[in-house]
């Protein structure tokens, strides 16, 4: 079991690393730490998702804008 603590209006990261071998392993839950949502307004911020360089940010959410290199493309959030 993993506990994992929130803040109000956060995002936290988890990654799950299946069994290399075996299917009936368990695999591992680990906590890759508390993403920050700017408290700023509207603009570009490093990826939460850590997919690529930049993503927008409109204020109140995540949008699928995103940058890498200055080159502008769309990728969903999720």
């Amino acid at each position: 079991m993993l506990d994992v603590d929130v803040p109000a209006g956060g995002v936290v990261r988890l990654r799950y690393a299946p069994p290399k071998m075996f299917v009936f392993n368990k695999g591992k839950l680990t906590n890759e730490g508390t993403v920050a949502l700017p408290t700023t307004g509207a603009g570009w911020n490093p990826d939460p998702s850590r997919r690529h360089e930049l993503r927008y940010w409109d204020g109140s959410s995540w949008t699928s804008h995103v940058s890498d290199h200055g080159i502008a493309s769309s990728d969903p959030t999720g």
